[in-house]
């Protein structure tokens, strides 16, 4: 028997054969649930790839009157990986050929003296291009997939010889040293997980100095509900503010609407949040925080 793949979508489990962009997954569908409990046909999972609990799936699932399905557990840089081998990076949804918003923080920041910054899920994006021209002594992009990284080391060729490429699970990292900067451009919104969401933010409370920046974006509440074929959670400034907790205080929040290479509006929302300390936390009303929701 082919190895499977076992993942939960709205509704259902199913036995992936191969991810998609456009579907998300194709495979046999091994039971429909609408809850998506209990046992699923033969099989009992108790966990989810979609929520990014990979660490905790059984190797092994036993069907009745057999020695056992082997599972080939594919992660989440399977499934990015798969869609940079299958489109170019400047065909996905995400392509900017200038940055601009990103560029924008991130130039506010360093004009504040941030000396380092970190491109959390930067992949093949076009930012490090112009980090590399910033004047600083430490850039790092991150991405789980390390087709995207190649994509971009290769572009960026010699001047890139500084930079800190790391391919990683932003949930599966412990240390990443610290940072002026973290910068992440639409990967905290795929944290549907609630666990995930807080091993992020608590690495990002690690990982940015008091005083320096976290910039993020995510789809805003009229944004997509999918991208690449996984479901995301969209933000406002107040919801955002309380999942990053009380050690990043809000300083603005600015809806940006981002054009996809095919032409289609996206609805985003751009958000500097500044580290503080424990004992300076502050507590800032998203609705005087700036142009955003």
């Amino acid at each position: 028997m082919d190895p499977l793949v076992i993942e939960r979508y709205p509704g259902s489990w199913i036995g992936l054969e191969e991810h998609t962009e456009e579907r998300g997954a194709r495979g046999r569908l091994i039971r429909h649930k609408q809850d998506g409990s209990g046992p699923i046909s033969e099989f009992e999972v108790r966990y989810s790839l979609s929520e990014a609990r990979v660490a905790q799936l059984p190797d092994r699932i036993q069907r009745p009157g057999t020695s056992g399905l082997h599972l080939a557990i594919m992660d989440r840089s399977h499934h990015w990986d798969a869609i940079y081998t299958k489109r170019e990076a400047e065909e996905v949804s995400w392509y900017e050929a200038i940055p601009t918003a990103s560029i924008q923080r991130v130039r506010e920041a360093v004009e504040r003296g941030a000396r380092s910054v970190i491109d959390i899920g930067g992949g093949a994006s076009r930012l490090v291009d112009h980090l590399v021209e910033t004047d600083l002594d430490r850039i790092t992009v991150l991405d789980i997939s390390r087709r995207a990284l190649d994509i971009a080391r290769k572009r960026v060729g010699t001047v890139g010889e500084a930079v800190e490429w790391v391919v990683g699970d932003i949930t599966r990292l412990d240390d990443l040293g610290t940072f002026d900067v973290w910068h992440d451009r639409a990967v905290f919104h795929f944290l549907t997980d609630s666990s995930d969401r807080r091993r992020y933010v608590t690495l990002c409370e690690r990982t940015v100095e008091p005083g320096g920046m976290a910039v993020m974006a995510t789809f805003a509440p009229d944004g997509p509900e999918m991208c690449s074929g996984l479901p995301v959670h969209r933000y406002d400034a107040q919801e955002l503010s309380e999942r990053c907790g009380s050690a990043f205080e809000l300083v603005d929040d600015e809806h940006y609407v981002h054009v996809t290479p095919a032409g289609v509006e996206q609805s985003f929302v751009y958000f500097s949040f500044r580290r503080v300390t424990s004992s300076a936390c502050l507590s800032v009303s998203p609705s005087g925080a700036g142009s955003g929701s």
